[in-house]
């Protein structure tokens, strides 16, 4: 059965966020990390390079949970 949701599109849904505006953000992280000098974490990176998978796949939108 089929049942609408409550928001009028999906970046109103509180319950997805977006792929892009993420890697984005981890990307500026990365290289902040870089430019002073430090060592980034080896778990921001895994998180970078599976999100521009995602993107490469085309994927937008993804859940929080």
């Amino acid at each position: 059965m089929y049942r609408p949701t409550r928001y009028p599109s999906l970046d109103k849904d509180p319950r997805l966020e977006n792929v892009s505006e993420k890697l984005s953000a981890l990307l500026s992280v990365i290289d902040d990390e870089e430019w002073a000098g430090n060592i980034v974490s080896p778990n921001i990176v895994n998180e970078a390079r599976r999100l521009r998978n995602l993107v490469s796949e085309g994927r937008v939108w993804e859940p929080k949970f």
